[in-house]
């Protein structure tokens, strides 16, 4: 007999997700702290916990009446609370009974194993790699990843950490570029500051005779790395700075003794995609669970337009787009 709706999900509170979720590979993403950033960023976002069938922790986030996905996130809304796999057709029965036949969440493999994929899309992967010595890690990844690292760093060039506020700036600079670019919403600046200034986080620069041409933003755990927001200029990837500095932080954090790196939710039909995969990491698929506004915000002709914008304007229409297309 199937239990009732209200049994199916029952609601709990973002402390007590965030207690239960703690030590698992989504915890930068299931702080109070984190909800506080998002929200301070976008005020019409409200975030309700729910635990499903007692089993998974499911983390809705309310538009309206709207029952979206969370952005900025890497795909967890779900995490399982052992290892026991989330029927994906049942559970997708169950959330449009619960939210509405439009309500929409991502399923990140890494964060909760799944079954009965059949039917669902996985547009997005996810990378873990595992932090060895600097020799084993090397001689796993792509032979042209290998080349490029192996080659000594140009004179000139130099890789550092910084919580600089003129430095953060130039990298939210770069980073607005790199979005606009790729006709995506970008954060806040107050609130890719918060980000930085967190005591865990670690702000990476690469400099080209002492002007910042790339940067990488990790959020780190006690036993692991997430490597979340990467940016750079032409002089930067002519350089490979994007490489440089992931595998000095992978260097770096293996010595400090975490265990893993994390490398994010990637587009599977995207540059991106085949740079992550270079580092030879487990592979886990984000699945699409439901239907959205994003889905036609993905092949709007007016995403073409974005790209035209001035960048001074791209936080605030990222603010105001984002009611319509999260």
């Amino acid at each position: 007999m199937r239990v009732s709706k209200k049994e199916m999900f029952e609601r709990i509170s973002q402390d007590e997700r965030h207690s239960l979720a703690v030590g698992s590979v989504a915890e930068p993403f299931v702080s109070p702290a984190w909800e506080r950033m998002l929200t301070d960023a976008f005020p019409y976002m409200v975030f309700e916990h729910y635990l499903y069938n007692e089993k998974y922790e499911v983390r809705i986030t309310k538009i309206g009446n709207r029952a979206t996905a969370m952005p900025f996130s890497d795909g967890g809304d779900v995490i399982s609370r052992n290892s026991e796999p989330l029927p994906l057709t049942a559970f997708y029965e169950d959330l449009k009974q619960e939210f509405g036949k439009n309500a929409f969440v991502r399923i990140n493999e890494l964060y909760c194993s799944v079954a009965e994929t059949e039917g669902f899309s996985a547009p997005i992967a996810d990378f873990r790699v595992v932090l060895k010595d600097d020799e084993s890690m090397i001689r796993s990844f792509r032979k042209t990843l290998r080349h490029v690292l192996g080659a000594p760093l140009s004179m000139g060039v130099s890789i550092e950490k910084t919580k600089d506020s003129g430095t953060m700036r130039r990298v939210y600079y770069l980073y607005l570029e790199n979005i606009r670019s790729a006709a995506a919403l970008a954060l806040p600046w107050e609130a890719f500051s918060v980000l930085v200034e967190e005591e865990n986080n670690e702000l990476w620069v690469f400099k080209v005779h002492g002007n910042v041409r790339a940067a990488s933003l990790f959020l780190n755990t006690s036993r692991a790395s997430h490597y979340y927001i990467s940016a750079g200029d032409a002089q930067g990837k002519e350089h490979f700075g994007s490489h440089r500095i992931l595998w000095h932080a992978m260097k770096t954090y293996a010595k400090e003794g975490k265990k893993e790196m994390f490398l994010g939710g990637t587009a599977v039909d995207s540059p991106l995609y085949t740079f992550k995969s270079g580092w030879r990491g487990d592979e886990r698929s984000v699945y699409s669970i439901g239907s959205g506004m994003h889905e036609s915000a993905r092949i709007s002709p007016a995403r073409k337009l974005w790209r035209f914008l001035p960048l001074a304007l791209v936080p605030k229409m990222s603010q105001l787009a984002g009611k319509y297309v999260f």
